[in-house]
């Protein structure tokens, strides 16, 4: 009997898990994000915090998986920046809606959005990174505590969408790869570490003829760890934390990024 019950584990151990995204269709999750940011340059710096609560439904299914909505129902905001900036970053977030098709490996495309303006360029440039729903792809196949898979962030589809985007070229490194890593299994819920490490350089053509074109780099690094709930595939809480170092014509900037989304 023991073993069968040996034989059976070693199977299962090689079989491994898929992770897929299959949430119910009509279902509504809702998460809490809260990001810190600390940094500055030039011998300042400033630190601010922002929470915000967003209501995901699942709509429909789709060729490509799921028909996504998103809602940000709730902002607050709080930090060495005038509390008139963090009343305009409520006005121009809360109620925010976007919609997304979402594979069960959790790339993402065709978006819509409520947004507009900047707000809506903002929405655009981060949804088409490819860093996948919520932050998360999974693997094409089953995996195994300890394996690995890797994907990119392509900062390139980043700026092309920003506000004065179309001003910046970047001249190397314009995609970091971003490794994951299955660490564990318990409760029914996956357990992955995520790290992700680049350098790039840019540079800022300027508006006006004659100028000097202006050079930048930026050096990011990012570590964290993701929950996911393996009967639906949705992440339950995410953290992690980003080391940004930029130098724009010779001035250094240094910025810290800490967020941690929950599902409530």
């Amino acid at each position: 009997v023991l073993a069968c019950a040996a034989a059976a584990i070693a199977c299962a151990g090689t079989a491994g898990i898929t992770l897929r995204l299959k949430p119910k269709v009509g279902g509504v999750y809702r998460y809490v994000t809260t990001t810190t940011t600390t940094g500055g340059g030039q011998g300042g710096s400033q630190s601010s915090r922002q929470t915000s609560e967003q209501t995901v439904t699942v709509k429909n299914k789709v060729a490509a998986g799921y028909r996504i909505h998103t809602k940000i129902t709730d902002v607050k905001s709080s930090g060495s920046a005038p509390r008139s900036s963090d009343e305009q970053m409520k006005k121009m977030l809360k109620g925010v809606t976007w919609e997304v098709d979402v594979t069960p490996t959790g790339k993402v495309s065709n978006m819509t959005t409520s947004a507009t303006g900047q707000t809506k360029a903002i929405v655009n440039a981060m949804q088409s990174m490819d860093i996948g729903f919520m932050g998360v792809v999974y693997p094409p196949g089953p995996v195994n505590i300890g394996s690995t898979w890797t994907t990119a962030l392509d900062l390139s589809k980043m700026f092309k969408g920003l506000p004065g985007g179309n001003m910046l070229k970047i001249t190397s490194g314009g995609k970091f790869p971003v490794r994951y890593k299955l660490t564990g299994v318990n409760a029914g819920k996956a357990t992955l570490a995520f790290s992700m490490a680049g350098k790039t350089t840019m540079s800022m053509n300027s508006p006006q003829a004659g100028q000097q074109v202006q050079k930048m780099t930026m050096d990011m690094k990012s570590t964290g760890t993701v929950k996911v709930n393996l009967a639906n595939g949705l992440p339950t809480l995410a953290d992690s934390v980003v080391h940004m170092d930029m130098n724009v014509m010779g001035m250094a900037m240094k910025q810290k990024i800490l967020t941690s989304t929950k599902m409530r």
